[in-house]
Parts: C-alpha cells; structure tokens; sequence
C-alpha cells in the first residue's frame, strides 16, 4: 500500500499551525513519554 504523504489538507495544515502556537506559547507545558505511559497505565 502507497501512501501520499505530500497531500496535506488545509484543516491538517491549520491544526498543525495551531499546536505549533500553542506549543510557542506555552513551551513548558509539555509531557514526557514516561509521564504519557504512566498516565495510561494509572487509568488501567
């Protein structure tokens, strides 16, 4: 199976745009893999 990964939507393109800002905004507020694992696994 070919996948065409040069046809990026617009609404792709603007949630793209919008997580970019906000990672811009807010450069501290992120998760590490191991906090993103540990978060599921408590919900388990």
């Amino acid at each position: 199976m070919s996948r065409d990964y040069n046809k990026t939507t617009d609404a792709h393109k603007q949630e793209l745009d919008r997580r970019i800002a906000d990672y811009d905004s807010n450069p501290d507020n992120v998760l590490t893999w191991e906090e993103i694992k540990a978060s599921i696994k408590g919900q388990q």
